[in-house]
């Protein structure tokens, strides 16, 4: 026979040495509704008195479930092509600061054989 959620609970409660009153200090549930949730009558709790149980006494009500999240497939398609267009950018940006140091080193050049030029020739002068 499976152990229902109350009963992992109480069981969670003895482990952990907690008293009702502790339960209910530390979840913000009424101690009336911690004393019957870990009732037997008790046989469909609220998810609002059990969740907050639930997490004071460690217990994972989505394990109780067997609740998993299933991945999207279009998001893991979606942040894969996100990556992609990234490495993309990445190498465009790198290629762009390439040509610009090429462009200014040819700069540099042209500026100095443009200076050697004057200083060399007198006559013309270029600056």
């Amino acid at each position: 026979m499976e152990q229902s959620l109350q009963d992992i609970c109480r069981e969670a409660k003895y482990q952990a040495k907690m008293t009702a009153q502790d339960i209910s200090d530390n979840s913000d549930v009424p101690l009336s509704s911690v004393n019957n949730f870990f009732a037997s009558s008790s046989k469909m709790p609220s998810i609002y008195t059990a969740g907050p149980i639930c997490r004071v006494l460690g217990v994972s009500i989505d394990d109780f479930f067997d609740i998993h999240p299933i991945p999207d497939p279009s998001l893991e398609a979606q942040l894969e092509h996100e990556r992609e267009m990234n490495q993309i950018r990445a190498r465009a940006i790198r290629h762009k600061n390439r040509l610009i140091i090429g462009l200014m080193i040819l700069l540099a050049i042209a500026l100095a054989y443009g200076i050697t030029l004057d200083i060399m020739n007198h006559n013309i002068g270029l600056f």
